[in-house]
């Protein structure tokens, strides 16, 4: 995962976690709060209640007086007039607590006789039920033994309070009233989380957005910045310099070093080139040098059998010659040791011939070689040892198999493969080189032999400089390093599988085609 995700997934989830802890803070909240509220409601509802008889006894006893002035002269109310006369009051619509509050309520008069009810509206005569509940005697007895303002909670939450008024403002009257039944509150904690959510989400998706763009423009561009160049440069690519070197925080530190490291190592890069260059061109030289050298150490070991293959001819052709110069010899015998010499010196002609083209003359030169003709050469060049070895040397390499190189090279590739070859194996093993044309761009060449094997410690070692299997001052460890380079250096690879107690194989893939200015190549 990328670090854009990473950090993006981070920052939603703190803010996820974080907002569903303040819902979760204000869910519990609001629900202990409204617990509270409802165990308080019926102590708010009592509370108002006393406030309201409070309010209401004064507001009456002062509506009252106004309506009693007469009566202080010594005239009385009947009943009809005080019911009209309470009814006229404006007390009942223009109080707001008790349009508010009042539910129920009736002004009561204790005449020495009876008990008179007086309804100041219709919306507050008390029902039927209400009304039994309010007999005269029960009215009457309640009033009386009242001491001041009596409050008395209903089954239904609501209040019934009572009492009597000031005697000398308005005596033998007094009020019963009912208060609303309290309404559950309207506190809701599933409201305040929806406003709280509608509010947070929308503005953390914002901040998250905001978040993501800074983000990605301060921290990430630059970072995917670095990241390309430090892949240029591990590709060796020291062009380009970072934009944000010139920031001055961290990030700008980071690319302003990048950007000196760039050009450090380009300085660096072109000194080592320099100094690689000269380095390899006197590693050629060097190279050059030893692969003449083993090729002479090779024909050195291998002057033994072509002096043998001149000796043999030269003693022929001497034979020959005796015989010739005898006078009884006939005109059909001479003219047979006339042959006999003839072939040999042919014989010797060619042998040396085999000897001039494994040797190097003058400067290499690539070019389209026939394989058969230069593994025939080194072939022929160590016919004699294997003879004399009792070993078999065995070649299947077609004749128009046509390969691009140097032609004394690729010579002195094969002969020392099959010097080694020769070398590792017993009398009456064999040895095999065979060529096969595998795709339109190699020819296979394997060269096997049947002798000890190597060890997979030697395997690994085996084309380094200086480095040799075989026992004494046989070997001077420069055979198979140079055939590593010269096969490489044409274009190919040489591969090696040996197996102790069963022998080794050198599989060599050559280039078949010869590159050309353009890119193109030219098929045979």
């Amino acid at each position: 995962m990328s670090l854009r995700r990473k950090i993006t997934l981070l920052f939603v989830l703190v803010n996820a976690i974080t907002l569903a802890l303040i819902v979760a803070s204000v869910w519990f909240e609001g629900r202990r709060i409204k617990t509270r509220l409802d165990s308080d409601r019926g102590l708010i509802a009592a509370r108002s209640a006393d406030v309201l008889g409070l309010t209401f006894k004064f507001d009456m006893e002062r509506e009252l007086a106004k309506l009693l002035e007469s009566e202080s002269a010594g005239r009385r109310f009947d009943e009809f007039e005080a019911a009209l006369a309470v009814s006229e009051l404006s007390y009942w619509d223009e109080d707001p607590m008790a349009r508010e509050m009042l539910d129920r309520a009736v002004l009561v008069r204790l005449a020495p006789l009876d008990v008179n009810r007086f309804n100041p509206r219709r919306r507050l005569i008390f029902e039927r039920g209400d009304r039994d509940q309010l007999d005269k005697a029960d009215l009457r007895d309640r009033l009386e033994n009242a001491a001041g303002i009596v409050r008395e909670p209903l089954a239904d939450g609501s209040v019934l309070v009572y009492g009597m008024m000031d005697p000398e403002i308005a005596r033998d009257w007094g009020f019963v009233f009912k208060t609303r039944r309290p309404e559950p509150f309207g506190f809701q904690s599933a409201g305040m989380v929806r406003t709280l959510l509608s509010i947070m989400v929308p503005g953390t998706l914002v901040l998250i957005l905001i978040f993501y763009f800074y983000f990605s423009s301060a921290v990430l561009r630059p970072l995917a910045a670095a990241e390309s160049a430090a892949f240029r440069i591990s590709a060796g690519d020291y062009s380009g310099p970072l934009e944000d070197g010139d920031r001055e925080d961290e990030i700008g530190r980071v690319a302003a070093a990048m950007n000196q490291m760039m050009a450090e190592l380009e300085k660096y890069r072109d000194h080592m080139l320099g100094l690689v260059s000269e380095a390899t061109e006197r590693f050629r030289e060097a190279e050059q040098g030893l692969v003449v050298a083993e090729r002479l150490a090779a024909m050195g070991r291998i002057a033994a059998g072509i002096a043998h293959e001149i000796n043999n001819p030269l003693g022929g052709i001497l034979n020959a010659i005796n015989r010739l110069g005898q006078a009884d010899l006939s005109e059909e015998r001479r003219h047979k040791y006339h042959e006999l010499a003839e072939e040999a010196v042919r014989r010797i002609q060619a042998t040396v011939q085999r000897v001039l083209e494994a040797t190097p003359r003058g400067e290499s030169r690539v070019e389209d070689v026939l394989l058969g003709r230069i593994v025939d050469q080194a072939a022929g060049l160590l016919a004699h040892r294997a003879r004399s070895e009792g070993k078999e040397l065995e070649v299947d390499v077609p004749g128009d198999l046509l390969v691009v190189g140097d032609a004394h090279e690729l010579s002195q590739v094969f002969l020392n493969l099959l010097i080694n070859a020769l070398d590792a194996s017993e009398s009456g093993s064999r040895v095999t080189v065979r060529a096969r044309q595998t795709t339109e761009e190699g020819i296979l060449i394997e060269v096997i032999d049947q002798g000890a094997g190597m060890a997979p410690e030697q395997r690994e070692r085996i084309f380094d400089l200086f480095y040799t299997t075989k026992p004494g001052n046989k070997g001077t460890g420069l055979g198979l390093g140079i055939v590593h380079n010269i096969v490489t250096g044409h274009g190919g690879r040489i591969t090696v599988e040996s197996e102790v107690g069963v022998g080794t194989r050198f599989e060599i893939v050559l280039p078949r085609r010869r590159p050309q200015p353009g890119g193109d190549e030219a098929r045979d």
